[in-house]
């Protein structure tokens, strides 16, 4: 999703009220574009602190650029100044009595310096007095002076010598400055190094210097592995087969969530506004996050992107080790037509002809141990039912399964085979993993009918204990309430059930 569009997706959740939303939003803008003035500027209007408001702004004064931006920011910057205490009014009539008794005071002051002045004015005199009394005492004492040096000096007069001609030069030692030592240079330990051995303080009897274990400065990651990898090739058929993969704080290992985009299998990407959101909570609750793109249908049918996706958990799998990851504890989310492929994920574990095992990594296991289905799509064949239950007229069975078709290979009545092939229901165990499934009961592009199915198809087997069905009165597809923080708690409880 570009930054234009995260940054007015944000926006509309300050207007509705849903700031820390819009923080959580943000947040991982400002890692990716931290000298970009537009994100710290969304920032400044979601936070109330003022402190953390005014960090916000300086930051757009330092990097924006464009008049009207500073112009807003400085005047934001302003109203954040405080106020200047107003002078307290004083009713005329106590304003008169204050004038007045200031006018006395003043009389008293005068007087009193007058009476100040009389006296420094005596002592001033007494002083010129004494001054001329002891210039006339030393007048005297220089008279009688001369005289005893007249008579000295015809003394010496008589007995004088020639002083040499030459002078002697009384030898001058300059001592120099002493040279000053350096400073030392002082060059700054690396972040990631740890502190230095100490040294065993040495005694008479020569004793080997205790090992001591280094202490590590603290890290929010495993030393060896970054916390962000981003566009890590999980196959090569393809430039779409990439991933990101993000750490939580800690070492790990870390219980991992992988998040499948949807799109209607034409369309998508797994950086969007809502994968944003997925990742700030998850994190910070301790899960590692992976984010995958996979082929669309517009470059590959089916079972191409399912081949994918299962390609992806078998790569993080291979490399759970190299990434500090818990291999046993994976946990597929999707929404929309990402859900629908997150369910078959869920239900298909060991299902040869869905593994795609010529991409890669095929010693490795594609079952995961928990599944979160947002609204995604099941049994094709009974959407048109669906959107009949809800009255979603407008909605024809032909045109709205245009993308279906497209991702499928044919008009439906063709593709018989591939429709069973892609519905989730088809392969449910009971060794499936627990399910979490949330659909919107006004939904009109997929109907609630769908989350249904699957439920009614996992329960039985699985046990109703491991499946859930949330369906939300009156929400459209991919409404916002679903990433809002409520639901979101929700999706964190049940991962914590499942993992922790």
């Amino acid at each position: 999703m570009p930054l234009s569009e995260t940054l007015a997706q944000a926006s509309k959740l300050i207007q509705s009220g849903e700031k820390q939303q819009a923080i959580q939003l943000v947040m991982p803008l400002l890692r990716d574009y931290p000298e970009d003035p537009r994100p710290w500027a969304v920032l400044a209007m979601a936070v109330d602190d003022p402190t953390k408001k005014r960090q916000c702004l300086e930051k757009v004064l330092q990097f924006g650029t464009e008049e009207k931006m500073l112009a807003w920011a400085n005047r934001q910057m302003t109203a954040l100044a405080p106020e200047q205490p107003q002078p307290t009014s004083v009713p005329q009539a106590e304003r008169l009595q204050l004038d007045s008794a200031a006018t006395e005071r003043s009389a008293q002051d005068a007087s009193t310096r007058t009476r100040g002045s009389g006296i420094g004015l005596t002592v001033l005199a007494f002083m010129l007095i004494l001054a001329v009394i002891g210039v006339a005492v030393l007048i005297v004492m220089t008279i009688q002076r001369r005289g005893g040096l007249a008579a000295m000096m015809g003394q010496q007069q008589v007995g004088q010598v020639e002083a040499p001609t030459e002078t002697t030069e009384i030898p001058v030692r300059h001592t120099p400055w002493p040279t000053r030592t350096p400073w030392p240079t002082f060059t700054p330990r690396p972040a990631d190094t740890l502190l230095p051995t100490r040294t065993a303080t040495p005694t008479d009897t020569p004793t080997p210097e205790p090992t001591i274990t280094p202490t590590p400065i603290k890290t929010a990651q495993p030393t060896d592995v970054p916390m962000e990898n981003r566009d890590l090739a999980y196959a090569t058929v393809s430039d779409a087969e990439k991933l990101d993969l993000f750490l939580a704080l800690g070492k790990g290992p870390f219980p991992t969530v992988i998040y499948v985009h949807g799109g209607g299998w034409f369309s998508g990407d797994k950086i969007n506004p809502t994968s944003e959101i997925m990742r700030a909570t998850v994190l910070e609750n301790g899960y590692a996050f992976a984010r995958l793109n996979y082929r669309l249908s517009g470059e590959a049918t089916f079972p191409a992107a399912v081949h994918d996706v299962k390609t992806a958990v078998r790569w993080l799998r291979a490399h759970a080790e190299e990434y500090h990851l818990d291999s046993t504890k994976f946990a597929a989310w999707g929404d929309s037509a990402g859900g629908n492929l997150v369910a078959v994920l869920g239900t298909s574990c060991g299902v040869g002809d869905l593994e795609g095992a010529d991409l890669g990594y095929a010693e490795q296991s594609s079952c995961v141990q928990a599944v979160i289905d947002w609204f995604g799509p099941t049994d094709l064949l009974q959407i048109q039912q669906g959107y009949d239950e809800i009255n979603c007229s407008a909605r024809t069975k032909d045109g709205f399964l245009s993308t279906e078709i497209q991702y499928l290979g044919g008009p439906l009545d063709q593709v018989q085979d591939q429709i069973v092939a892609a519905n989730p229901i088809t392969y449910v165990s009971p060794d499936d993993p627990p399910f979490l499934i949330q659909h919107g009961t006004k939904d009109c592009t997929i109907p609630p009918q769908q989350s249904q199915l699957l439920y009614d198809a996992l329960a039985p087997v699985v046990g109703a204990d491991h499946v859930t069905l949330m369906l939300v009165e009156g929400l459209d597809h991919a409404s916002t309430w679903f990433h809002k923080s409520p639901n979101m708690e929700s999706i964190v409880d049940f991962l914590d059930t499942q993992f922790k």
